[in-house]
């Protein structure tokens, strides 16, 4: 039989949902209401409601959710990695040559993808909040891998110029799409060590795609198609066939899915009414999105990525490249970049479980960044051996990717409303694309073989973000002491129109920004 390790927290059962539009004496926007209060008037009764007490009773459900949801997630990062750096390895399989790229085209294909993934992750504020979004981020997959297929046709630059923009674009959805997905399913202080799970797929992605790359440059050279063509044809329906799976198994809202029943759903909304930040509303509210555009803290977090977009996007791009130059061969340095996936997987694991267990998510993101800066710094000034050296900043510089999962769950976890939590994961996107462009836009023509200035500035771009970071946590510490003078944070005893009416971080005064 169950037993209840929190019984002091029951008597919130016997409380009738909280109707907006007020809380206290402050106004809600009826318009905000959360979907999953309509769910939880329909179907709580105190029976379920007290489930979500039941600590057994939570983990098995929890169990059976991460054995849902994070296995899709991890697949869909795995892909996505995969097509980013499927470009830098035709580049060393002879997609250059074939396709007559000269000069700096090589890199404006490459900027072009963040360009498009840049300006439509801002429609995807938009689309993220009207749209199923499970089912959008099924039918990104479908067209992004119509565009991966489409690849291995081109014959000239624009060709290729055309396919990537579409790539880009598409694209776009996948990080903001599973960052408002896992929030839907968790509470802050899980969401962590859950956005670090999925995200290990791009280890995998970076292990798979050297492998693969290494694999299909063994294709003859009289074969019909180029081992570079054959291998964004397999991918991409690899990828299209995912999306069909995912299109199936992954539902949009937990209210919608499937494989729980409703005791279930209503323990687990229980369970994350915690956050104060809802799980889904559709109507698009302007206020919030004013409010998310003159936030301190969601431009602290945008600069702050975009910093460190800079690094990933350049390693994402140009890592081939610079191993060939050291003197490796481009199988060898294929195989040698296999080494990455593993960095990303030890940098996410450190980073997830660190914030899990001891919080202070700025401190664990500090600490890969700072390894980073070194990895960098041996790029920039080898001594010795420069290929070993070369090659060990590679992998130094690249465990900076494991602060990416951390930075998407604190910014989630600190951000409430749901136009303006949509606005905060695309912008975040926008940030990566952004310092997608950059980073590999510091690669110029003229300064091969070395790229010294790229390395330098790559060095000092990290840095900044160490810094960007300390002053976030100051930021958040200063907030929380003055909304402490005001009002008291919230308890277990959450009233429903604080946790599903809609309102934002701002709004809400029992709401505290975690750190």
């Amino acid at each position: 039989m169950s037993t209840f390790k929190d019984p002091q927290k029951l008597h919130i059962l016997h409380n009738p949902p909280s109707e907006p539009p007020t809380l206290g004496a402050l106004n809600i926007n009826s318009k905000a209401r959360d979907e999953a209060l309509d769910f939880l008037e329909n179907h709580r009764d105190e029976s379920r409601a007290a489930l979500a007490f039941d600590e057994a009773y939570m983990a098995q459900l929890k169990w059976k959710i991460d054995w849902r949801f994070l296995p899709l997630g991890f697949v869909v990062i795995t892909f996505n990695i995969i097509d980013k750096v499927l470009l830098n390895y035709g580049n060393v399989m002879g997609l250059s040559q074939d396709l007559y790229l000269k000069g700096n085209d090589f890199t404006n294909a490459s900027t072009s993808f963040y360009i498009a993934n840049a300006v439509f992750a801002v429609f995807n504020v938009f689309l993220l909040q009207r749209l199923p979004v499970a089912k959008w981020l099924a039918a990104s997959l479908g067209i992004w891998s119509i565009a991966t297929c489409c690849t291995a046709a081109v014959h000239d630059y624009r060709g290729l110029l055309a396919v990537r923009i579409i790539a880009g674009a598409i694209e776009s959805t996948v990080p903001p799409a599973l960052m408002l997905l896992t929030a839907q399913w968790y509470t802050r202080s899980e969401q962590a060590s859950r956005y670090s799970l999925w995200f290990l797929g791009t280890g995998l992605g970076q292990t798979i795609g050297g492998f693969v790359s290494w694999a299909f440059q063994h294709v003859s050279k009289t074969a019909p198609l180029a081992g570079w063509r054959i291998m964004f044809l397999t991918l991409g329906l690899c990828t299209f066939v995912f999306a069909l799976v995912l299109l199936l198994l992954l539902p949009d809202t937990p209210m919608q899915a499937r494989f729980l029943m409703n005791q279930e759903k209503v323990a687990l909304i229980e369970h994350v009414k915690v956050n104060q930040t809802g799980i889904e509303g559709k109507i698009f509210i302007p206020q919030q999105l004013i409010e998310a555009v003159l936030d301190v803290q969601i431009w602290i977090f945008f600069v702050a990525f975009m910093l460190g977009g800079t690094g990933s996007g350049a390693i994402t791009v140009y890592s081939s490249t610079l191993l060939t130059h050291l003197g490796y061969s481009s199988k060898r340095s294929a195989l040698l970049l296999m080494a990455t996936g593993p960095m990303t997987i030890i940098g996410s694991l450190f980073t997830g479980y660190g914030v899990r267990y001891f919080g202070n998510r700025w401190a664990f993101i500090n600490i890969v960044m700072i390894i980073a800066v070194l990895g960098a710094a041996l790029l920039a000034f080898p001594r010795g051996d420069q290929s070993a050296c070369g090659f060990a900043g590679i992998l130094l510089a690249d465990i900076l990717i494991g602060q990416t999962p951390v930075i998407y769950q604190w910014l989630q976890a600190n951000v409430a409303g749901h136009t303006k939590r949509a606005y905060s994961a695309a912008m975040l996107q926008v940030a990566f694309a952004l310092g997608s462009i950059i980073g590999p836009q510091t690669f110029q023509a003229r300064d091969a073989p070395n790229y010294k200035p790229a390395k330098i500035a790559f060095m000092c771009f990290l840095a900044t973000e160490v810094v960007l970071i300390t002053m976030l946590r100051i930021y958040y510490g200063w907030c929380n002491q003055h909304r402490d003078k005001r009002s008291q944070p919230a308890t277990a005893d959450i009233a429903d129109a604080a946790a599903f009416a809609g309102l934002t971080d701002k709004q809400n005064p029992t709401f505290r920004y975690v750190y």
